[in-house]
């Protein structure tokens, strides 16, 4: 069994790093100017004698899924794929102090491995030598430009003081004062909405400084969405009141109905043709292979 989980660290290591190094050759040359080998040279954290260097995260970046690469590129998650480069190498130097790669055992293993790293190189090289061309993506746009159509957008932040429906009507003009006194404050430069936001807000939102992010109509409260829709970017000039209590609302940006532009879908249209292509690809491929080699029967296997 423990033999199995090491054969399984190993090849796992191994295969995700073929899946990386196709893409690393295409991409070596556009990266060898003088800048780049000094910053890749860069050590960004030691554990003992091992060192972890820039080249060696961007190397793992690289592999990083789509989907994953905005939380990988954030300081938690390069501090993430740091630990986990280091424990490799942690590994590593057990497995060399011990000097396993000298068993009989490692070599009978590594042969195995390494016949499935062959396969698996050989695999993504040859697919990864697909090319999409932007006239392709422009052409499979316009086809599915109806499944791009993109409803009027708001992005906006607020600030909300809460007011209960049993709450007395001294209160609630207390918590209306208030409010008048912020938005005031906020008009003069005292303090920034985001700061008033963090401190005064009953929203969850407030953690953000407000942001709500994008929504679209009939995501908010009716009075709120009015608001922030019929209003110009900037601080919106009236408290506004729901049933939630008094807001004050600031538009951040808008986006007018309309169809997704070309180039903010680019990216994602080429990697789903892409992946498309690499399937019909090596579908194909299979049959070709199939072809060539074509299975003997079993009297022939026999003779």
């Amino acid at each position: 069994m423990k033999k199995n989980l090491v054969v399984l660290f190993a090849a796992s290591l191994l295969l995700f790093t073929a899946c990386g190094e196709t893409e690393n050759n295409s991409n070596s040359k556009k990266n060898s100017n003088q800048k780049n080998e000094v910053s890749n040279s860069v050590v960004l954290k030691k554990f003992g004698k091992l060192e972890i260097t820039e080249k060696e995260l961007n190397d793992e970046l690289k592999n990083v899924p789509s989907q994953y690469k905005a939380y990988y590129e954030s300081e938690m998650g390069r501090n993430n794929l740091i630990e986990r480069i280091a424990l490799g190498k942690m590994f590593e130097a057990e497995a060399l102090a011990e000097g396993v790669e000298k068993t009989s055992d490692f070599k009978t293993e590594w042969e195995k491995t390494k016949n499935k790293f062959l396969i698996s190189y050989y695999i993504n090289k040859k697919l990864n030598e697909i090319e999409i061309k932007d006239s392709e993506l422009e052409i499979e746009y316009e086809k599915n430009k109806e499944n791009f159509k993109r409803n009027e957008e708001v992005k906006a932040s607020h600030i909300l003081l809460t007011v209960n429906v049993q709450e007395p009507q001294e209160s609630k003009e207390e918590k209306l004062n208030k409010i008048t006194e912020i938005f005031n404050d906020i008009k003069e430069g005292k303090i920034s909405f985001e700061d008033a936001a963090k401190e005064y807000s009953g929203c969850p939102s407030s953690k953000n400084g407000g942001d709500l992010g994008w929504f679209e109509r009939n995501k908010m409260v009716a009075e709120f969405e009015a608001a922030a829709f019929s209003g110009e970017i900037g601080l919106y000039p009236q408290i506004v009141e729901t049933q939630f209590g008094y807001h004050l609302i600031n538009i951040i940006d808008k986006k007018p109905e309309g169809y997704i532009p070309f180039e903010e879908l680019k990216e994602g249209l080429k990697e789903d043709i892409l992946e498309k292509r690499k399937g019909e690809r090596y579908r194909e491929w299979e049959k070709e292979l199939r072809d060539k080699y074509k299975e003997e029967k079993k009297e022939e296997i026999e003779k």
